[in-house]
């Protein structure tokens, strides 16, 4: 496993104690949560219930063609303002489409790279407004609510392929 993985391990459920579940996590700039769940076979981590990928360095997984190997759900986070990391899951071919499902991208609106840190506090909201959601279903096995489905204010895309449905095709872009 690399040096600075994450991984958070739910060891309550309803108020009892439970199975050890696991989520890998990551936060900005780091590939860690997908390389857990199977972006790298040499990092996968047995029992990754999860991987939620918030502005994630993806690219080598995307030139090496290794997300086919993620074994758990994905949740990309993004920004229209995350230059350098959001189009490398956003494009063609990019990490979400290259992604088994369940999958899902959210695009959140005007958040730079800084959003997932806590140097800028504005997205935190937003943020967590997917998160959770996305890891109370999958780790914690909670029924899945409408945010997982429907792209809230504040959100400039959602898509998703899972066992919920398939998002409508996201328009093509031009230059910001």
């Amino acid at each position: 496993m690399p040096s600075g993985a994450g991984s958070v391990r739910v060891g309550i459920v309803a108020g009892r104690p439970s199975r050890t579940l696991y989520a890998a996590a990551a936060t900005a700039a780091s590939s860690e949560a997908v390389g857990l769940a199977g972006g790298w076979p040499s990092w996968r981590l047995p029992g990754v219930k999860a991987a939620l990928a918030l502005s994630p360095y993806v690219e080598p997984f995307v030139v090496h063609h290794t997300l086919g190997g993620l074994a758990a759900p994905v949740m990309y986070q993004g920004g229209t303002l995350d230059f350098g990391i959001t189009p490398s899951v956003r494009k063609s071919g990019g990490a979400y489409e290259s992604s088994p499902s369940p999958k899902y991208f959210v695009e959140l609106t005007r958040a730079g790279h800084l959003a997932w840190t806590n140097l800028r506090g504005d997205a935190h909201q937003r943020i967590l407004d997917y998160a959770l959601p996305f890891l109370d279903h999958y780790v914690r096995g909670q029924p899945s609510v409408p945010t997982l489905t429907t792209a809230e204010s504040g959100i400039s895309e959602l898509r998703y392929e899972s066992e919920l449905g398939m998002s409508q095709p996201a328009p093509a872009r031009g230059r910001r």
